[in-house]
């Protein structure tokens, strides 16, 4: 195996997994004013390979055969961990309504579902498990099929970044009030999701406008991405890696 990373200047980076060397870089053909934001490698061997600027097309590799994507100017994509399923939304930044599509490897279809919370999405916003059997929107929490299933009980706030774990059974959500993280078991059919465990301090101010908290398979451990614009002027931010062990979900 091996991890593919997609440049800013739409060249394909092949990395090793293990000794994260670097394999093989190649620059993508390019298509009028197409640039490639997105490459997911499916669970089924499938690779495909994105616009994420204005025409919103998408093509498989290495054949660059076309595939029928909807369209979703600006889109944002999620990959599942188990790479079974992709999201494909309408970015928040266009205007009118926004749709949101799941891609799963095994139909080769792109399906339109409806969120309850509105149509703001973002990588910050959506969250889905390794296996794609739990979706969030926000606090909302939604099974396979994305029928809703409850809300998170997040103490009236709205969470601004959210995760789930590969096996679907807990979440993760930070809540700026408090700056920290809290943990839900998310593995029950009715909401509401009360938290457990106590709450997880974040390093104070460092949690900035673009963060991801990524869940491992078990719910044990979260892996918190964060980037803290400094001075928009000159582009310039900090990053930020933590890690933190979560409270332990009841059996």
């Amino acid at each position: 195996g091996e991890v593919l990373v997609m440049n800013a200047n739409s060249v394909l980076v092949h990395v090793d997994p293990d000794s994260l060397v670097r394999r093989q870089t190649e620059s993508l053909p390019k298509r009028g004013l197409d640039d490639y934001g997105m490459v997911a490698a499916m669970a089924d061997g499938q690779i495909l390979c994105a616009d994420t600027g204005q025409s919103s097309s998408m093509w498989e590799y290495p054949s660059f055969v076309k595939v029928n994507a909807p369209t979703a100017n600006l889109p944002v994509t999620l990959l599942s961990q188990y790479q079974n399923r992709l999201l494909w939304a309408q970015s928040p930044t266009v205007s009118g309504a926004h749709d949101i599509y799941s891609y799963d490897a095994t139909s080769d279809t792109f399906t339109g579902f409806r969120t309850l919370g509105g149509d703001y999405y973002t990588v910050t916003t959506l969250a889905i498990s390794g296996d794609g059997k739990r979706f969030m929107h926000y606090g909302d929490v939604y099974d396979a099929t994305f029928n809703y299933l409850g809300a998170l009980d997040t103490g009236g706030e709205q969470p601004s970044s959210n995760g789930l774990s590969g096996n679907g059974a807990v979440a993760v959500v930070f809540r700026g009030m408090s700056e920290s993280l809290y943990t839900y078991d998310v593995r029950g059919t009715v909401g509401p999701y009360a938290p457990f465990g106590n709450p997880i301090p974040f390093p104070s101010g460092r949690f900035g406008s673009a963060n991801r908290l990524i869940v491992d398979d078990e719910g044990r451990v979260v892996f918190a991405f964060s980037i803290r614009i400094t001075n928009a002027n000159t582009d310039t931010a900090d990053f930020h890696f933590v890690v933190r062990t979560l409270p332990a979900v009841t059996p």
